[in-house]
């Protein structure tokens, strides 16, 4: 409904679905360019809603943190953020004056500094005019710009104010008699070469545009239409100073970003012997050891395992796993509930050899078990920086503090006896 690639579209009521907090700075004037990986395919009213997700905390900071420094750069320091950033909702709509590229914008010196610091994507959206739903409608959205029903529409525009932006600006248009005019290229036939931002970038503001760039990654990664981001850089540092809080680490300034942050050895070796008698050690390499990884969604481990050695039941609650077996015979499996009785599941499980690949949906619990006389290696890749590890046995029987025995006699229907030799296995 609505494709992005398709230029056949007759748009009626254009519409938008954005991610917040995104979508809620658009109509409140507050941000002024949207950017995306695809030119504007409309001019005129187009209509903004708030996708489904929640955002992160973390998300609203950096965003508003953002929005604070670039007014700032105009003198703008008294910035009124919304209280609320709902979702599901239709809010409002914009005038899209015009569509240009990243390099046009931010070397554009008929506007604003603050507005060319914006321009942080391939294409940007001009908009104007920013004007919101006193009530929010809750409504379903759709990926690209695609028409709102004629209901919501004629609701819709009965409920919509007008509001002030904090600095209101106008996009000059190259032939005001061609609503079209301001298009990718259009502003670059008028940029000299030495057109360049003038901006003097303080630290604060330079790791405000870091932070609304990692900001923009998570949903980029996965295929969202939210806006793609010229440059993905957020190495993991321990110091918060100079630094931005993104997805869980503080991302370095990237001008102190080197080579070495991307770069890790010693995983032609098995790791660390895990303190118990099951016979597997795990080499990790994760965000905590290449900082580089930060906000790039995958990491990597190794694997040995003894003859007969096997890695309890486990889950790895932020990722999938993708497993290549490089030497041995594993046996590798997964567990599923029934979808017709929650109180059966299903097995899914094959035996690997040297070449062969296995993937472990994200929090499944699965096992891997070496069925062979020597030795086994495998490779696990994750689509995670982190993607955290439960060992179900010593989590159910190794707490602290313990679980109440009569719930796990209860629950397991087993001995009490039982329970405390299991105890004393995993704690």
């Amino acid at each position: 409904m609505g494709s992005r690639n398709r230029g056949d579209v007759n748009y009626r009521n254009p519409c938008l679905t954005m991610h917040q907090p995104w979508a809620s700075l658009l109509v409140y004037g507050i941000k002024r360019i949207e950017g995306r990986s695809w030119p504007s395919p409309i001019r005129g009213r187009l209509w903004i809603h708030a996708a489904s997700k929640i955002p992160e905390p973390e998300t609203i900071k950096a965003m508003e943190d953002f929005y604070r420094e670039i007014y700032a750069v105009n003198g703008i320091t008294d910035l009124k953020f919304p209280e609320h950033y709902p979702t599901s909702r239709l809010l409002g709509c914009v005038e899209v004056v015009g569509c240009v590229t990243c390099d046009e914008l931010v070397n554009w010196d008929q506007i604003p500094e603050g507005v060319r610091l914006e321009g942080q994507t391939k294409f940007c959206w001009l908009c104007e005019q920013p004007q919101r739903l006193i009530i929010p409608f809750e409504m379903r959205g759709f990926q690209g710009v695609y028409n709102l029903e004629r209901k919501i529409y004629e609701s819709a525009i009965r409920g919509i104010s007008t509001v002030a932006p904090p600095l209101p600006v106008k996009f000059p248009l190259p032939n005001p008699r061609d609503p079209f005019s301001l298009r990718p290229g259009s502003v670059a036939s008028s940029l000299s070469s030495s057109s360049t931002s003038e901006v003097n970038r303080s630290e604060n503001l330079v790791a405000a545009i870091a932070g609304a760039r990692v900001a923009a990654t998570q949903f980029s990664k996965n295929g969202s239409s939210q806006s793609s981001t010229v440059e993905d850089l957020c190495v993991a540092v321990q110091d918060s100073n100079h630094s931005v809080f993104v997805n869980g680490m503080f991302c370095k300034d990237p001008q102190l970003a080197s080579a070495n942050d991307f770069f890790a050895s010693g995983f032609n070796e098995s790791g660390m012997p895990t303190p118990t008698n099951l016979g597997f050690a795990v080499n990790v390499l994760n965000v905590a050891r290449m900082p580089g990884l930060n906000t790039l969604g995958i990491s990597i481990a190794r694997a040995d395992l003894e003859p007969f050695g096997l890695i309890s039941p486990h889950i790895h609650p932020r990722a999938t796993e993708l497993i290549l077996v490089l030497e041995g015979t594993i046996y590798v499996g997964f567990v599923i509930p029934d979808s017709k009785n929650p109180f059966k599941s299903r097995l899914f499980a094959k035996i690997l050899n040297p070449g062969d690949v296995f993937v472990i949906p994200q929090s499944m619990i699965h096992i891997q078990y070496n069925l062979g006389t020597t030795n086994a290696t495998h490779l696990s890749c994750f689509n995670s920086q982190n993607p955290g590890v439960h060992m179900i046995p010593y989590q159910l029987f190794g707490s602290n503090p313990p679980i109440l025995d009569d719930v796990l006699v209860k629950g397991f229907q087993l001995d009490k006896k039982v329970i405390e030799h299991l105890r004393a296995q995993f704690s």
